[in-house]
């Protein structure tokens, strides 16, 4: 619950025009129900922001211990904006 509140807190502060990016080392099940618990916890935060504007991606040393599929999703190699 401490990370929806820091992630709500910048979306309530943030412009729409400026891209989130959000590395978490559990990224691949962290965002799954985002959309709900913030329908619930957050109703005042627009959902096309999570929607939009925010990139999930999950930090290099704890990416090596995920599937392959989760290697190339969540990585900061294949990210526009991100890289080494």
């Amino acid at each position: 619950m401490n990370t929806d509140y820091a992630l709500n807190e910048v979306l309530v502060l943030t412009h729409e025009s400026i891209p989130i990016i959000d590395t978490y080392d559990i990224n691949c099940h962290y965002m799954i129900n985002i959309l709900k618990r913030f329908d619930v916890n957050f109703t005042s935060t627009p959902r096309h922001l999570l929607e939009s504007q925010v990139t999930w991606l999950i930090p290099k040393l704890h990416l090596q211990g995920h599937k392959t599929d989760c290697q190339y999703r969540f990585s900061m190699n294949y990210t526009k904006g991100t890289g080494r």
